[in-house]
C-alpha cells in the first residue's frame, strides 16, 4: 500500500498574490519541484488556486515517508520561502491502494475527512466509494495515523474534459452526503507541475 502525502497551504494574499508571475511564488514553485530529484517521491505534484498552493507527493511506503519529511529538498520547500507567505496550512498522509498512471491530467480535487466524534465510518467510506463513480483518477483512503486530524481523505486528478462533468457530479453526490462534507476539507487547483 502506498502513501499520499498533501499539503493545502492558504497563501497570504496581502503579502504575496498568488500569481505566477510573482518572484516569491516561482521560487516556492521551484523548490517544489526539486523534489523531483530526490528518487524519494514516485509522484511530484504542485498545483493552485487563486487562495491555495498545494503540494501532493505519492510515496512507497512508511520509510519512503519518513525519508522525505527529513529530506533537504522537502525541508527548503516547506521552510525556507512558503512558511513565510500563508495564513494557515492543513495537510494529513493517507494509505491508498490505488496505482498512478500518467496521464494529461489538469486538475487536483483534494480532500479531507475530519476526524470528529458522531460521524460513522461506514458514512465516510460510503462517500468516498460514491466518489470513485466519477470523473477522474482517485487515490483515497485512511489516514496514516489515528490521532490525524483528518480520519480520511485523497486526491482526484482529472483532465480538460472531465472538469466541468466531475464539478457537476460531485455538486450533486455532496448533497446527499451533506453530513460528510460539513466535516470536510476541500480545494480544487489547477496542475502546474506533475512528475513521476
Amino acid at each position: 500500500m502506498s502513501i499520499l502525502n498533501f499539503i493545502v497551504a492558504q497563501i497570504d494574499l496581502e503579502k504575496v498574490p498568488l500569481t505566477l508571475n510573482n518572484e516569491k511564488i516561482i521560487k516556492v514553485i521551484e523548490n517544489g519541484k526539486k523534489i523531483d530529484s530526490t528518487n524519494i517521491a514516485d509522484v511530484n505534484l504542485i498545483a493552485k488556486n487563486d487562495k491555495e498552493l498545494v503540494s501532493a507527493v505519492w510515496l512507497k511506503n512508511l520509510q519512503s515517508l519518513q525519508d522525505f519529511a527529513t529530506s533537504p529538498e522537502h525541508l527548503n520547500f516547506m521552510f525556507s520561502d512558503m512558511n513565510k507567505m500563508i495564513t494557515g496550512i492543513w495537510t494529513s498522509q493517507i494509505n491508498i491502494d490505488s496505482i498512478y498512471e500518467a496521464k494529461a491530467f489538469t486538475h487536483a480535487f483534494i480532500f479531507g475527512i475530519k476526524n470528529l466524534t458522531g460521524f460513522f465510518e461506514w458514512e465516510i467510506h460510503a462517500y468516498i466509494q460514491a466518489m470513485k463513480a466519477l470523473p477522474g483518477d482517485i487515490f483515497s483512503g485512511n489516514s496514516l495515523e489515528q490521532r490525524d486530524i483528518f480520519r480520511a481523505g485523497g486526491i482526484v486528478l482529472l483532465n480538460a474534459d472531465q472538469k466541468k462533468i466531475f464539478e457537476k457530479q460531485l455538486s450533486i453526490l455532496n448533497k446527499k452526503y451533506q453530513n460528510i462534507v460539513s466535516i470536510t476539507n476541500i480545494s480544487f487547483v489547477e496542475i502546474i507541475h506533475l512528475k513521476n
